[in-house]
């Protein structure tokens, strides 16, 4: 992931879509069409412990089909900073 530390950030602050986990964990997905080796997803699970504060749990960078079964609603999302 060198040189991505950006899209982890971008990708919190706006991501294509959120998805809940499976404990309690969101998952902020985003599309990237151009890097070094093309279309990439960049998927970071983490969790909010406030509205304000959180932490990530992993990054995942690849090339994949998402197949979305719960999406939450964030409207805040854009007033948040990374």
């Amino acid at each position: 992931m060198d040189g991505s530390q950006s899209w982890v950030a971008e990708t919190i602050a706006e991501p294509d879509f959120i998805q809940a986990g499976d404990s309690d964990e969101l998952l902020a997905i985003r599309l990237y069409e151009a890097t070094q080796l093309g279309r990439k997803y960049v998927v970071v699970a983490y969790r909010e412990i406030s509205d304000t504060d959180g932490f990530i749990l992993t990054v995942i960078q690849g090339y994949f089909i998402l197949k979305t079964v719960f999406s939450v609603s964030r409207p805040n999302l854009q007033n948040r900073s990374a």
